[in-house]
């Protein structure tokens, strides 16, 4: 939810200030290299007065100590920042090393110095192309202040109660949070809102939001991951982007390369043995060292990872995203926030009867083992006059229930029958969760989801009668139609809001109590504005309670498209 009203923007002349410093060193450094290039055409006695390698290496360290805050408040200017590292860097490089080491020296000994000084000014180019990279994420060019987004009554609340879940006071241990909602609900928006508050304080938890769907076509899910990680102020400022290592410049690319040959194959004919296959796998290259690290110094506080639009991806990024999360939440500090709906994530991660990556299958096989085992279970109904308890017996009689269970299955299509000896157990606790009823089926996936998961997170409540009055005022199509056409009456009075909240309050006290389901905040929204846009443009204005039965009216179509029903 969000108004138009336009904030004053923050800082006035001391922002104004913060810009002008840098900008003149800038233009100092510019000047001192200009210096540096052109020393060869000026007079002898202005090139005496600074010795030979001291202005690139003067330079170099200006921009290494301003880049950041060059990349924060003037990003018009911070594209000179790596021309000039490279400049400074080259010159340095052909300046300096004749300056270091004894006077007299071998030949040797100064090839060598001079290749060390050449690495270690790559290596700083290596800093700032990644500082580049991060900081243009972080501080995208433009001066637009975003819209100030306005929470309903209910959602204040949930922000509350999330803040707490995500970073609570005193506890530094890693853990994972899900957010639970429907579709349209407003968890993403939610997650925006908590960004929006904590961004601007230095001291407040560092908040990343990764869309999963969006990173679909990306070759490694944890990549871009940590590159959102590193895209944020607080891994920047401070000189902390000197702490990200190099060799995350060849992230991507090897991720990529990778990808790209996963699956070339190498056919060898041989004149007896016929064809062989042999396929060529790369090793994954794991960044979840890399990751603890930059999290446990890269940040003055916790970092909280939101996970968003897990749930619409492709059941293996979504599985993907899942185990990533779980492994995440084991560094300390480090919190992973899970929006999710419920029915999508136990189809797509949670469910043994689809493919799944083996972190996920091993801790929903343990728990069909159990299930498997237990009283009344397959082993137990084994011991009957039909069966004798072995293992093969209990596959032979769920082979009915499982095939009926996955003939239907969207995708690959999984074997109906164990191939090996490896894969009688698995297969075994896939037909426990096969054979049983759909009602033990939600029950085992409950189980799944909170032993992976955890228990803890939170319901987003679903929207109530202040939350209705209150979107009168703060959806800005919905508001326009009320104020121009229904009342006109602009901005709205403190009374008007007061006989519209009473009055719509008054009306769903009668229909909450009939009404079986609640219906989403967007659905509601569309309604909304269907609604009053239907109503037209009376002559007179309308009074209040007319204005309040049109939005009760909207929440009962609302309700009755998201499949409400009238009880009583």
């Amino acid at each position: 939810m969000t108004t138009d009203t336009k904030p004053e923007r923050a800082g006035g002349q001391p922002a104004r200030r913060g810009r002008r410093l840098p900008a003149a060193v800038l233009v100092l450094i510019v000047l001192a290299t200009l210096v540096d290039l052109l020393g060869a055409v000026w007079p002898a006695a202005v090139t005496r007065l600074i010795p030979t390698g001291l202005a690139p290496v003067a330079a170099l360290t200006a921009l290494v100590l301003l880049a950041h805050r060059l990349h924060a408040r003037l990003p018009a200017l911070a594209g000179f920042v790596l021309p000039l590292v490279l400049v400074n860097a080259v010159l340095s490089a052909i300046e300096v090393p004749g300056h270091l080491g004894p006077a007299e020296r071998t030949a040797a000994m100064d090839t060598a110095l001079r290749v060390l000084w050449a690495l270690f000014m790559l290596y700083l180019v290596g800093k700032v192309l990644l500082l580049r990279r991060f900081a243009r994420r972080a501080y995208p060019a433009g001066d637009r202040v975003p819209d100030p987004m306005t929470p309903l009554p209910s959602q204040e609340k949930d922000l509350e109660k999330l803040a707490a879940l995500v970073a609570p006071a005193g506890d530094e241990a890693g853990r994972v949070v899900p957010l639970r909602g429907r579709w349209g609900e407003g968890k993403s928006f939610l997650l925006r809102l908590l960004k929006e508050r904590w961004d601007p304080d230095p001291g407040a938890p560092a908040l990343v939001i990764v869309d999963v769907w969006q990173q679909e076509t990306e070759a490694d899910l944890q990549v871009s991951i940590i590159e959102a990680v590193l895209s944020h102020p607080s891994y920047l400022r401070d000189l902390r982007w000197c702490r990200i290592p190099v060799s995350f410049l060849f992230a991507r690319p090897v991720a990529g390369l990778r990808d790209s040959v996963r699956s070339v194959q190498f056919r060898m004919l041989e004149s007896r043995a016929g064809n062989l296959e042999a396929e060529l796998q790369l090793p994954r290259v794991s960044w979840q060292g890399l990751f603890e690290r930059l999290t446990q110094s890269g940040a003055r506080c916790r970092t909280v990872i939101a996970l968003d639009e897990a749930d619409r991806a492709t059941p293996t990024v979504t599985q993907a995203a899942l185990t990533l999360a779980r492994r995440s939440a084991d560094s300390p500090r480090v919190t992973v926030l899970l929006p999710y709906i419920q029915p999508l994530i136990r189809y797509k991660a949670f469910n043994p009867l689809l493919p799944t990556l083996p972190d996920l299958a091993s801790s929903m096989q343990a728990v069909l083992y159990e299930e498997a085992m237990a009283p009344g279970g397959l082993a137990a109904a084994g011991h009957g006059p039909d069966g004798d308890g072995s293992i093969l017996d209990m596959i032979k009689r769920s082979n009915s229930g499982w095939r009926a269970a996955v003939k239907d299955m969207p995708g690959e299509q999984m074997r109906l029958e164990p191939t090996g000896a490896g894969e009688v157990l698995p297969w075994l606790l896939a037909a426990t969760f096969a054979s049983a009823g759909p009602e033990r089926r939600q029950m085992l996936q409950a189980r799944f989801e909170e032993k992976y998961l955890g228990p803890a997170g939170l319901r987003i409540a679903p929207p109530g009668a202040d939350d209705l009055a209150a979107m009168l005022g703060i959806l800005v199509r919905v508001r326009d139609i009320v104020e121009h056409k229904l009342l006109h009456e602009k901005p709205l009075s403190a009374r008007t809001h007061e006989e519209l909240g009473t009055a719509i309050r008054q009306g769903l006290e009668r229909w909450h109590s009939r009404l079986a389901t609640v219906p989403p905040l967007r659905i509601l929204e569309g309604r909304l504005h269907e609604v009053f846009y239907a109503a037209g443009t009376p002559a007179r204005p309308c009074d209040p309670r007319v204005v309040a039965t049109l939005a009760l009216a909207a929440y009962d179509v609302a309700a009755l498209i998201h499949g409400a029903t009238l009880e009583g």
